[in-house]
């Protein structure tokens, strides 16, 4: 494990299309990480974060040729980042917001 901040980061994407629909799942994986090599159980009651997960995904419907509606899901499961959180290790890296919900249209004009 690495100080401070986790060097495993996977991300995954998978997408599948039928005719008008379409499907989408992302997946990241954050690795652990530890505060501290000088700390120890005296000195601190969290050593490391553990890893973090998230999911999400969409589905899209082309109603015709220039008409499109995108329904998406970020945070699938409604993780929680993990404990503890440090105020400046979450910039960018974990999920503060819980689940979420986007719809789209796209519409085409000429």
């Amino acid at each position: 494990m690495v100080v401070c901040c986790s060097t495993r980061v996977v991300r995954l994407s998978f997408s599948y299309e039928k005719g008008p629909l379409s499907l989408s799942l992302q997946g990241s994986y954050t690795g652990p990480a530890k505060f501290s090599n000088t700390e120890s159980s005296e000195t601190r009651d969290v050593l490391k974060i553990p890893l973090y997960m998230l999911w999400s995904g969409g589905v899209g419907y082309k109603f015709s040729k220039n008409t499109k509606v995108n329904f998406a899901v970020t945070n699938l499961f409604n993780q929680d980042p993990p404990f503890p959180l440090t105020a400046g290790g979450a910039a960018g890296v974990y999920d503060i917001l819980g689940r979420r919900y986007s719809v789209s249209i796209n519409h085409k004009f000429w």
